[in-house]
């Protein structure tokens, strides 16, 4: 335990890691493989796309972060997280159709 006796403490620096460092982390290896596989330069779809994007995931995900460490089982975080992607990601693509 990083914190012991101060659970919020604790549970403020899991919220805190998961979306100073790996969010924007993630993001940027993510959104390079599509450039890739799309046949487009990584580099220009980073400068048109990260920040708006990275701005909307801290706009949602710290909540959800914060009730899945608080509240969820450990064995169940990843399917909650997943769950909830799987959601975010319909969300997404719905916006992307015409």
């Amino acid at each position: 335990m990083l914190f012991p006796g101060r659970p919020t403490t604790q549970l403020l620096t899991h919220v805190g890691f998961d979306q100073l460092a790996f969010a924007p982390t993630n993001l940027a290896i993510f959104l390079s493989s599509m450039a890739l596989l799309e046949g487009t330069d990584p580099k220009a779809k980073l400068k048109s796309t990260y920040w708006n994007a990275l701005s909307s995931n801290w706009m949602v995900w710290p909540f959800i972060q914060f009730v899945n460490f608080k509240f969820v089982p450990l064995a169940y975080r990843v399917l909650v997280v997943n769950f909830l992607s799987i959601g975010e990601c319909l969300v997404l693509a719905d916006e992307r159709l015409p």
